[in-house]
């Protein structure tokens, strides 16, 4: 199992992707991987910390790109699917793109998760 990991955090390096879980309820990020946080320029409890909830999420995100992801994230719910394209501001103050993509699934309680991926472009 390590050894997969280890593969898989290879693999996120490279490619500069990572991917992230949703929290629907509390709209924050519920966990996230090491590469999903190096997108960020942070540590996985650094991203959990700073998108921990929506008004701190939302602040990474570009001023000019806020809107376009607030209707973004409302309208994944009628689309069944997270897909959306904006810049981000790193804690470094670099401006990278991102891609974000999955789909919206539901757990056995009927409430929303879900998991997707994101790009970095550099």
């Amino acid at each position: 199992m390590r050894h997969r990991d280890q593969l898989l955090d290879g693999a996120e390096q490279i490619a500069q992707i990572g991917y992230c879980e949703w929290n629907f309820e509390n709209h924050c990020v519920k966990s996230c991987s090491d590469g999903y946080a190096r997108i960020f320029n942070q540590t996985v409890s650094e991203v959990l910390d700073s998108q921990g909830s929506w008004d701190r999420m939302i602040e990474t995100v570009h001023p000019d790109d806020r809107e376009h992801y607030a209707r973004s994230y409302e309208s994944q719910m009628q689309d069944g699917r997270h897909e959306v394209e904006y810049r981000i501001i790193r804690n470094d103050g670099e401006t990278r793109f991102i891609y974000e993509t999955g789909p919206v699934e539901f757990d056995d309680q009927g409430k929303n998760s879900f998991g997707f991926v994101s790009a970095a472009d550099s």
